[in-house]
């Protein structure tokens, strides 16, 4: 698939959602879809955003602004298509693509967890939202964690597989931790600081390798998450706030966050060519 047809699909896509949603809010039949549902107006006054109570989609710009997650999962989905369809069978190759492919796959989970809550706006969906917004926050914790274990001596190491299922199983347990368990008032406010600590902990653990490939894409994610939390801020306290303009803070929100995701993908790609060099 050249460049030139992918971005093309990739306007096609974001093109069809817009028009979808508008599709949806201009058909009456679909009005009240969500009334009967539960909400808290406490979380809703922390977006600029005017909402449209009786639309099927409630706030049009932010549910649009979630098409950064979907397009960046389909980037890395396809990458990792092309790359095992007619790329090294190296056992590298193959663990890396693993952590690429899963990263993909919670990309593709967020678009679909913070479209349903900005159509919709209810407390069920709100829950959905940050777990998605953990995975997200957790994910390099999850990357970087294998590398820990090479500070010590191969005699006290765990047997990698073991290690593998240890981790993952820990990362799944945390997550759903904080994702059920974390009061709603308090889900944003979680959400931010997780995304800080392991951005932070990512940092530190890669500028420790004094050989490391791609730090300058690691701080490009990093810097993207500093811009995406001023924003969301921006947001929460009616800042620069127009409910009526396409270019909402909470929307830009989703859209830094994306392109986070994206940068810190073309960071684990200079990993693994690093490491087969």
């Amino acid at each position: 698939m050249s460049k030139i047809f992918f971005l093309s699909f990739t306007i096609i896509v974001a093109l069809g959602f817009w028009l979808t949603i508008q599709w949806l809010n201009g058909r009456s039949s679909f009005d009240n879809v969500w009334t009967y549902y539960d909400f808290d107006k406490n979380d809703l006054a922390s977006f600029c955003e005017k909402t449209l109570w009786n639309k099927p989609v409630r706030q049009p710009v932010n549910t649009f602004s979630n098409i950064a997650y979907l397009l960046t999962a389909i980037f890395v989905l396809r990458k990792e298509w092309v790359e095992k369809k007619y790329g090294i069978s190296d056992k590298l190759f193959y663990i890396n693509r693993k952590y690429k492919l899963l990263l993909g796959y919670i990309l593709v989970y967020v678009f679909c967890m913070g479209t349903l809550y900005h159509a919709s706006l209810i407390d069920i969906a709100l829950k959905f939202d940050y777990s998605g917004v953990y995975l997200i926050a957790l994910f390099p914790m999850f990357y970087f964690s294998p590398r820990w274990s090479e500070s010590y001596e191969a005699k006290w190491r765990l047997k990698q597989e073991g290690f593998n299922r240890l981790l993952f199983s820990s990362f799944f347990i945390i997550w759903l931790l904080l994702s059920i368990f974390i009061p709603g008032r308090t889900l944003s406010i979680t959400a931010v600081v997780s995304i800080f600590i392991m951005s932070a902990v990512a940092f530190a653990i890669e500028k420790a390798n004094r050989n490391a490939m791609g730090l300058k894409y690691l701080i490009l994610s990093i810097v993207s998450v500093v811009v995406a939390f001023l924003c969301f801020e921006s947001d929460r306290f009616k800042i620069l706030c127009n409910p009526s303009s396409y270019l909402q803070p909470h929307a830009l929100w989703n859209i830094f966050i994306g392109i986070a995701a994206l940068f810190f993908y073309k960071y684990m790609n200079c990993k693994i060519e690093k490491q087969i060099q």
